[in-house]
């Protein structure tokens, strides 16, 4: 079978890993990939010489004219392609997906949503459910394991949290710097590492102006706890070892179309604190992290952002502040428990392995191609 990938692929983004992940596994499954690169954000990513060239060959290879066609994007690239079954395979972090999105989905053969979570939220706005099938996102335990030796982090301490992500307001790093400054004091040996990067119009490699924002939201606490920065982008190479340099993954965010990171994390057995909406509820429970309640949903307010167009009029969630302080303390002060509930995340996320799901999506190929 030949199938052409249309995705970000060069850039820091979710969706560009999730492109570059999407066309290696298929082609491992002895599907012949034309990978074809949308134009995506600023922030690039610095990826091994051996898998450049591979996704470089990919690029260089021509179309099959009635092959089918996978966009791994946000649906605003949706497009039908005369003669080719066209498959969309996206996600939003917000309890509604707007008009646009509905008519370009309803526009393809296959709709491909990561989570439970969406195919509700999909549903419910208008995606036709004879189009919409459940694709979870994998994770390569080939490069997410934890054997894999640490990264010396500056200013680590005896118990590290770690949250990765692109600094946009639906992160919520506003929510997670006061609840982490509010519980832990500076004398505590704990520290917060933030691997965070911009990627649109106020692109900020050296991570000057989140320095300053972080500075800003942690003026009000007089003796606040360390946090250390880490801009930029880390090599895909050598993320995995940042994971196992530090003991739990924790996030405030507001929504997740995924939360990869964290399920990179959890495959190193790093377990994670999350808020208990939207998609990680697929993947993190009780018994291999620890969810947080949300205070409920609020409306999404314009954030001067691109995505302020396709949030208008959804919500998403609240993170309860006092929830979150209490599951890092408990973290904090139960270092021998949360190893052993890594290790269960580990083996939980072994069955989300891109080699597991890789097969499902050749499967769903062939019946959209006619050839099952």
């Amino acid at each position: 079978m030949r199938v052409t990938v249309k995705g970000p692929v060069y850039d820091a983004s979710g969706y560009a890993e999730l492109t570059r992940q999407v066309a290696v596994h298929l082609e491992e499954q002895g599907v012949e990939v034309a990978l074809r690169a949308l134009p995506w954000g600023y922030a690039g990513v610095e990826l091994d010489p051996p898998l450049r060239r591979r996704l470089e060959c990919m690029g260089g290879r021509p179309e099959d004219p009635r092959g089918p066609v996978i966009y791994v994007s946000v649906a605003n690239f949706f497009e039908r392609v005369p003669g080719r079954p066209c498959i969309g395979y996206t996600m939003l972090e917000v309890d509604r997906i707007p008009p646009l999105w509905v008519e370009r989905c309803n526009d393809l053969d296959e709709v491909w949503v990561p989570s439970s979570f969406n195919l509700g939220t999909f549903r419910a706005s208008g995606v036709a459910p004879e189009r919409l099938q459940l694709m979870p996102v994998g994770v390569d335990t080939r490069r997410f394991h934890p054997g894999l030796a640490p990264v010396p982090l500056p200013g680590r301490a005896s118990f590290n949290f770690l949250s990765s992500f692109e600094w946009v307001p639906r992160k919520g790093y506003d929510l997670l710097l006061a609840a982490y400054a509010g519980e832990f004091r500076r004398e505590e040996d704990v520290c917060l590492f933030i691997k965070a990067y911009s990627n649109g119009p106020d692109f900020d490699p050296r991570g000057e102006k989140i320095r300053r924002e972080m500075e800003r939201l942690l003026e009000p606490f007089p003796r606040p706890p360390r946090v250390v920065l880490l801009p930029g982008m880390v090599s895909v190479a050598r993320i995995g070892s940042v994971y196992t340099a530090v003991d739990c993954y924790v996030s405030a965010s507001r929504g997740e179309g995924w939360n990869l990171p964290a399920a990179e994390a959890m495959a190193c057995a790093r377990p994670c604190i999350l808020p208990a909406w939207s998609a990680p509820g697929d993947f993190v429970d009780a018994a291999n992290g620890y969810p947080v309640a949300v205070a409920g949903l609020e409306r999404v307010p314009p954030c001067d952002h691109p995505n302020d167009q396709i949030y208008a009029g959804s919500r998403w969630a609240r993170p309860d502040p006092e929830a979150l302080k209490a599951a890092m303390r408990w973290v904090f002060t139960h270092p021998a428990q949360v190893r052993e509930t890594g290790r269960r995340a580990a083996a939980d996320m072994a069955r989300l392995d891109w080699r597991k799901v890789a097969p499902r999506m050749v499967g769903r190929l062939k019946v959209v191609a006619g050839d099952a």
